[in-house]
Parts: C-alpha cells; sequence; structure tokens
C-alpha cells in the first residue's frame, strides 16, 4: 500500500513526474476543507519546496490566478508558514537545535523509543503511518503531529533525537520546519503542549480502534505515566550514503554552486557558468539523511543541464588557484560559502528578521503581498 497525492506515488518519487500537471491539478478549496484527515486532499510538493525544484509564490501565484485568492487562503497561509519557519532558522542558525523559547519539560530520556521505530506502538494509525514512511518517505502532516506528541509528551523523551530521525526519513525533510514543529509540540516552541488522544487519531484517520492508552479523556492523558510500550529505548545511527563525486576541475572563470535546497533548473538557464551541486560531508555528517532521500535528490539534480557533482569540501573544490566568480543561492547551511551570494525565492522578501510568533510575522506576510480576492 502507498500514498497517492494529486497523481504523485510516493513510493515511486524518482520516476519522471510532470510537477505543471501537479500544480493544475491542485483544488484549494477541496484541500481547506479535508486537509487534516488522512484520507484528505493534500498538495504532495513539499518535498518540491524543501529542495528548491517548485516555488512557492510561483505555485500560489499560478493557483489564484486559476481559483482566485479566497479559494486559496488556506494554502497561502500554509506556504507561510513554511517560510516563518525558514526564517527563524535564518536569524537564529543553530540555535534551533536549542529549546528556543520554554525548556521543554518531563523528559525521561533522550533516545527515541524502540517501539517506535520499529512500527510497534499498539495504536494502528501510527503504526502505520511510521511504516509508509520507511516505505515512501511520506507522513501525512497530522501524522506528524500525532507521532511527535506521543514521543516526546506521552513518552518524555527529549524531541531532538526524534527530530533528526524523522528528518532523515522524510522526502521533504526541512531543518527548518521540521526542528521547529518538533518544539512547537513539545512546547519549546509554543505557549503548551500539543497532545491527541484517540478520540482525536479516530475523527481524522477514520479509525474506529478503541482501548489503547491514548482511549482517555484529555484531563487523563496528560496525566499519563509513560506506557510499558515506548519504555524501551535503543541506541540510533543514521549515517549518509553520500553519491559518487564526478571528476571536477573548474576551467571556466564563472561557477554556479547549487545546494541540495537549491535545485531550481531554472536558475540563471542562460547562463554559460559552470554548474556544480556541492555537498559538503562536514556539514551533512550532522544531517543524515536516507538513501530514498538521496535518490530523490541526485534525480532532480539531474534535470539540471551540465551540473556536476562534487562531495567533498568547498576549499578542496576551490583549491588554491582558482579565482573566478561564484555565485550561489542563500541558505543557512552555505554561510561559509564564498563568492557572490544572492537570494532565494522567498514569497514575501520584504519581510525579514525574527518575529516570535507566526501570527507576527503573517500579519506583516499579508501587507506586504495580499492575495487577490477574485480572478
Amino acid at each position: 500500500m502507498s500514498y497517492h497525492f494529486n497523481n504523485i506515488d510516493f513510493s515511486t518519487v524518482t520516476e519522471r513526474v510532470d510537477l505543471n500537471n501537479i500544480v493544475q491539478s491542485i483544488d484549494p478549496i477541496v484541500y481547506a476543507k479535508t486537509r487534516n484527515y488522512l484520507s484528505g486532499s493534500v498538495t504532495g510538493l513539499s518535498p518540491y519546496f524543501t529542495h528548491g525544484i517548485l516555488k512557492p509564490a510561483e505555485v500560489i501565484d499560478e493557483l489564484v490566478s486559476n481559483h482566485g485568492g479566497e479559494a486559496c487562503a488556506k494554502l497561502y497561509s500554509e506556504f507561510g508558514w513554511r517560510e516563518y519557519f525558514q526564517r527563524v532558522w535564518q536569524n537564529k542558525g543553530s540555535d534551533i537545535w536549542n529549546d528556543l523559547k520554554h525548556e521543554q519539560q518531563s523528559i525521561i530520556s533522550n533516545q527515541i523509543p524502540k517501539a517506535i521505530r520499529e512500527a510497534e506502538t499498539g495504536i494502528e494509525v501510527i503504526d502505520h503511518a511510521i511504516s509508509e514512511l520507511l516505505e515512501t518517505g511520506y507522513m501525512h502532516n497530522h501524522a506528524r503531529m500525532w507521532l511527535a506528541s506521543m514521543i516526546t509528551n506521552i513518552g518524555q523523551t527529549d524531541w531532538r533525537e526524534p527530530a533528526k530521525w524523522l528528518y532523515y526519513h522524510l522526502l521533504d525533510g526541512d531543518p527548518a520546519s521540521n526542528t521547529l514543529s518538533w518544539q512547537w509540540i513539545a512546547g519549546s516552541f509554543s505557549q503548551k503542549k500539543y497532545i491527541a488522544n484517540q478520540e482525536n487519531l479516530n475523527r481524522f484517520s477514520g479509525s474506529d480502534q478503541s482501548g489503547t492508552f491514548l482511549d482517555v479523556s484529555y484531563e487523563k492523558l496528560a496525566e499519563l505515566s509513560v506506557p510499558e510500550v515506548l519504555r524501551e529505548r535503543s541506541t540510533l545511527s543514521l549515517i549518509n550514503n553520500y553519491p559518487i563525486s564526478d571528476t571536477v576541475e573548474l576551467e571556466s572563470e564563472n561557477v554556479l554552486l547549487y545546494s541540495i535546497w537549491n535545485l531550481d533548473s531554472t536558475w540563471k538557464v542562460d547562463s554559460s557558468a559552470e554548474r556544480i551541486l556541492l555537498i559538503e560531508p562536514s556539514i551533512y555528517d550532522n544531517y543524515p539523511m536516507s538513501d530514498k532521500r538521496w535518490d530523490f535528490i541526485l534525480h532532480w539534480a539531474k534535470e539540471i543541464p551540465g551540473l556536476k557533482i562534487y562531495v567533498g569540501e568547498l576549499a578542496d573544490l576551490l583549491g588554491e588557484s582558482y579565482n573566478g566568480k561564484i555565485q550561489y543561492r542563500e541558505h543557512p547551511l552555505c554561510n561559509h560559502w564564498q563568492g557572490e551570494e544572492l537570494s532565494r525565492n522567498w514569497m514575501f522578501p520584504e519581510v525579514k528578521g525574527y518575529y516570535p510568533s507566526f501570527s507576527k510575522f503573517w500579519k506583516l506576510a499579508q501587507k506586504s503581498k495580499p492575495l487577490k480576492v477574485s480572478c
């Protein structure tokens, strides 16, 4: 069994897909009404946004052109959340791996429960979602919330290791969105923890399971001791199987440096510059990703004509003699790159800086680029 969303089969993501057809197939009204249900309509675009293959600003403009601004309001705000998290990371840097607002409470372990990794929690919806994640690299956003709540707030686990585990497997795994979402669930980047009981899971998943440790009222759930099934822990080992590096000798006076976050095949398409995808183990050893994720990245890297892959450090790529022009797009993991730093494709380029809440960011974002009410 595999998830299919808007003609995307997430178990075969390295096959060629028509992204324009995917965008055209989105019904923003149905999305807004059903997105919280596991059987509902979601866009399936997040992996393509994460790696810069599609631009949220262009997608929302296309959808507004087709459906009108009022119909696209919910999608617009969800795209806004992604950008908000990116701005937090841009301003806070590595501090996003620390509790940003409040210290997480009630922690008995830093290790992820063994039952989570083996999809044997006894909660059918969660176990199925984990199995699908391992098979396809996808997990519905509502299921991610349930999972994170079970691990951090029910299992009393520090959010950091589970966040790394989920990021490792998710095709759309983004350090900012993933890390800050875990903190939001755990209460370290929000005013209170998020918890969900069995009734909530059943309502939004179509399940009718009962008698589980989640099948209690919210009052009792908040006081629940760690269930026995979540007590056993195991050591987590996540590694990168890096792609094979091409032979790269910089001969051009102009170089476009790509990161895995900028796989935009339209970037400076008319330029004759040499194109290099730089993958630095010194960086990505700290952000390991599954083979399925690397396959996805390499598949879309091949869509960029003439792109070569260099697995190594920037200093080794440039050597001691290269003095040509280098251009790259801004990203927190590329702050040490040399050359001309160009802006990313922001939806709201004028809304810069750190905002302690999404509502404050979103108020300014909507002013900077209001949606058209009609086509």
